[in-house]
């Protein structure tokens, strides 16, 4: 399943529910992507960070429990996983997405020394729902102009 993340100064999404195939067939999941919002960003005040959650439910079908499932971060839509770019209009303003909250593995698709996120149904439920912290940080970047900045990342989960 892939999912859309809208960074707007955030992340941000709503839920969306499809099949998919892999180790259960017919599993599905729903995501939402919780906000990862900056607020006001000042190009003086050093780096800027902020938390969101993506959550996801799911549910197996015929006694076929989904056991776990991979969430993939994509680059968005203007930079790459080392440097991801909120844009206005042809202004950037350089962000990244992480793993932990040390903000020390980017998180990506797992290429290029990205890491990805791994949730497990260890009860082995048919549905259950768990969510995974998104950390970002705007590093410092006194040349920053003023305006409102925006991204779209693409989330993928599979199992």
């Amino acid at each position: 399943m892939i999912r859309k993340l809208i960074i707007l100064g955030a992340v941000a999404g709503a839920g969306l529910a499809a099949p998919a195939g892999g180790a259960c067939l017919l599993c599905s999941c729903t995501v939402d992507g919780g906000a990862v919002s900056f607020g006001s960003f000042s190009a003086f005040s050093g780096a800027q960070d902020a938390t969101g959650l993506i959550e996801v439910d799911c549910l197996g079908v015929l006694g076929t429990p989904l056991d776990s499932f991979t969430l993939k971060l994509g680059p968005g839509l203007h930079g790459s996983f080392a440097v991801r770019e909120m844009r206005s209009g042809a202004d950037a303003l350089i962000y990244n997405l992480y793993t932990d909250a040390a903000r020390t593995t980017i998180w990506g698709d797992g290429t290029g020394g990205t890491s990805v996120v791994t949730l497990t149904n260890s009860l082995s439920l048919l549905t259950w729902s768990v969510s995974a912290p998104v950390y970002g940080r705007i590093p410092s970047q006194p040349t920053a102009k003023a305006g409102v900045y925006s991204d779209t990342v693409l989330v993928t989960v599979e199992w």
